[in-house]
């Protein structure tokens, strides 16, 4: 399985907009709070998944194929929920 999610990151300035973290099935992007909104954020995540749901996506994991048809990801880590937006 993918997941894209947007978050709201306090934690980032004017200066950087927007930071990705990837994991194995999952990129989170931070987003500051200096250039989006909550619901940007909330609407951002929505539309990925709708693209995401088409099934013709995947990622290339450290060799390894990670599809839709994937088994389901591990967790987030502590501190980047995947279900925060």
């Amino acid at each position: 399985m993918i997941r894209k999610v947007y978050t709201l990151d306090p934690t980032l300035g004017p200066d950087v907009p927007m930071e990705a973290r990837e994991t194995r099935g999952q990129i989170v992007y931070h987003c500051s709070p200096y250039h989006f909104t909550e619901a940007a954020v909330m609407n951002l995540t929505l539309v990925e998944q709708k693209l995401l749901d088409g099934g013709h996506w995947f990622q290339l994991w450290n060799g390894e194929i990670v599809s839709m048809a994937s088994p389901e990801i591990p967790p987030a880590p502590p501190g980047q929920d995947s279900d925060a937006a």
